[in-house]
């Protein structure tokens, strides 16, 4: 039997972070609540017909491509530290190495969330 879409995007994520999807992840996961058994990441996977994030991106690629740029978009909430980088899953290691190559050109790239070590709330 094949899996339902939003399973296999689950094992599509997991993949690509170098990890397995979590058996029974959400509530009923016994290990953890994450959509993966990463070690380090806490993986989040929401499937979905619409998304006011996915339509703002694909309005910056068509902008991004015409200046031959990586599109990324970047949230903020009011009041809150830092912000959320977004980035299609094909442009993340060119990403990673631009700001590797931008923090060793410069001062570093750390405390940008805005979180220090062991805090995650929002």
């Amino acid at each position: 039997m094949a899996d339902k879409v939003w399973k296999a995007f689950e094992r599509t994520v997991a993949k690509f972070f170098d990890s397995t999807r979590t058996p029974l992840s959400g509530g009923n996961g016994k290990q953890t609540r994450s959509d993966s058994l990463h070690p380090s990441l806490y993986v989040e996977c929401k499937y979905s017909a619409k998304s006011a994030l996915y339509s703002l991106y694909q309005e910056t690629v068509v902008k991004a491509v015409l200046e031959d740029k990586i599109p990324v978009i970047c949230t903020k909430k009011k009041g809150m530290d830092g912000f959320l980088i977004t980035v299609h899953s094909r442009d993340f290691e060119s990403l990673c190495e631009l700001t590797r190559k931008d923090a060793s050109d410069s001062k570093g790239l750390q405390g940008l969330s805005g979180l220090q070590p062991g805090e995650g709330s929002m």
